[in-house]
């Protein structure tokens, strides 16, 4: 893939009754997209994406959070657990994205504060 490719990661299982929100749905401008509904969905997503030699310079985030951490149904990813959680530090994800990546949350305020900032 080209520089300039966006992997989309969402929260497919964040629709509700109430209203239609296009956060959570998939994007046309998107290289590649991930609905995912929860954490183990997302690992078996991008470790499929590593397989396939796939790779990114930005990645979109459209999920609820709050500052430090994201949700994707009702499991919670906090910043820390890139550095000590085997499942993401074992995975090989970086070489998803070999290049200076561009990494923007929609919706919520995952980066917001200094635990967004460590995001």
């Amino acid at each position: 893939m080209a520089v300039g490719d966006m992997l989309q990661i969402y929260d497919a299982g964040a629709k509700t009754y109430i209203w239609h929100n296009p956060l959570f749905e998939q994007r046309d401008d998107a290289s590649f997209s991930l609905g995912v509904k929860k954490t183990k969905e997302l690992h078996e997503g991008l470790t499929n994406l590593v397989a396939a030699g796939k790779t990114f310079s930005k990645v979109l985030f459209e999920t609820h959070g709050e500052p430090g951490m994201l949700w994707l149904g009702g499991d919670p990813i906090q910043y820390f657990e890139f550095t000590g959680n085997q499942s993401w530090t074992d995975s090989h994800y970086d070489k998803l994205f070999p290049f200076d990546t561009k990494v923007i949350f929609g919706g919520c305020n995952v980066a917001e504060g200094d635990d967004g900032g460590n995001f």
